[in-house]
């Protein structure tokens, strides 16, 4: 079948303190495997002084990402969180992203979260 995720694994590391204001840090792990099934769609261009193919079908190589994630509840109304993906901004491409021909995915990313319940 054509277009099939490439086999994965994800695990993770959890730390949680529940009387130092709930503290939570996460250490999560992506290994994704260079996909070995695909479909040869490559063709062959002809230009004034020779031959060419155009690679279409090759699948990108395997990559690992890391990942962080760390909250704490400041109060019994407020929950501050940061998290990091991509945490050593690993170039990479995703097989079932149609623009990996063109560029690299998204590489550091880092959000913070401020929940206010009232």
């Amino acid at each position: 079948l054509i277009n099939m995720p490439a086999s994965s694994t994800q695990n993770s590391l959890v730390y949680t303190h529940p009387k130092f204001y709930n503290l939570k840090i996460r250490l999560l792990s992506n290994f994704v495997f260079a996909q070995n099934e695909y479909p040869n769609t490559n063709f062959e261009v002809v230009l004034p002084q020779s031959i060419q193919t155009v690679d279409i079908s090759t699948p990108p190589d395997a990559y690992h990402l890391l990942n962080f994630n760390t909250s704490i509840d400041v109060s019994s109304s407020l929950h501050l969180g940061v998290s990091v993906n991509n945490v050593f901004n690993t170039p990479y491409r995703n097989y079932l992203n149609r623009l990996r021909y063109y560029a690299d995915d998204l590489g550091r990313n880092i959000s913070i979260q401020l929940q206010f319940n009232y």
